[in-house]
């Protein structure tokens, strides 16, 4: 079988990764639920049985998969949110005084000024996703033991909300506005809550 992808520019790529994302913030919801629901269990099951040992047991496997979903998540949403800005530098005369090689917060928030548009959403998203977890997962310097003791679906969501709400006024300033909802289009489409 031969896969047709047609990706033909950054947009596509942009669109593909923000997917992603989002289908990777379900997993992390449905790992974070069956969390919640199996340490509950162990209140009703009797200490040190075999069933205990269980649920035990598999609050370490879904730990090690929140971890897996989550970072996955969090690079699909910070590659579709590079790939946006890379786009629009490239193909809007609006935004030619942005250096393309300058560094991805410069990039955002140079074009947000340009377009006379709030930047405080995408400074929540940077400190909330880039600067927290992003970055230490790049750059994997001076981790310190439980820096991602923190990390939650709900830490999650509301980050990807403050990204997305930044691409919504990004494209509202370049004259190329979302529908009003698109935020909850793309959870119901990834079976989400639509808000925390």
């Amino acid at each position: 079988m031969e896969f047709k992808f047609n990706i033909s520019n950054s947009w596509d790529i942009a669109f593909h990764h923000g997917h992603s994302a989002f289908r990777l913030l379900a997993l992390v919801y449905e790992v974070e639920n069956e969390y919640i629901a199996k340490k509950e269990s162990l209140n009703e099951l009797e200490y040190g049985h075999a069933e205990y040992l269980m649920v035990l047991s598999s609050l370490g496997a879904l730990t090690t998969n929140m971890i897996r979903v989550s970072t996955a998540s969090i690079m699909m949403f910070q590659a579709m949110m590079e790939a946006l800005i890379n786009d629009s530098l490239e193909r809007e005369n609006i935004l030619s005084s942005i250096n393309k090689s300058g560094t991805f917060n410069d990039k955002w928030t140079k074009a947000l000024k340009v377009l006379d548009q709030d930047e405080s959403s995408f400074t929540k998203y940077k400190k909330n996703i880039y600067t927290k977890y992003r970055n230490p997962l790049v750059h994997p310097k001076n981790l310190g033991s439980g820096d991602f003791d923190d990390l939650s679906f709900s830490r999650l969501y509301k980050g990807f909300y403050s990204g997305w709400d930044a691409y919504n006024k990004l494209y509202d300033g370049l004259k190329h506005p979302h529908s009003e909802n698109s935020w909850e289009i793309m959870c119901e489409k990834y079976a989400l809550p639509n808000k925390l």
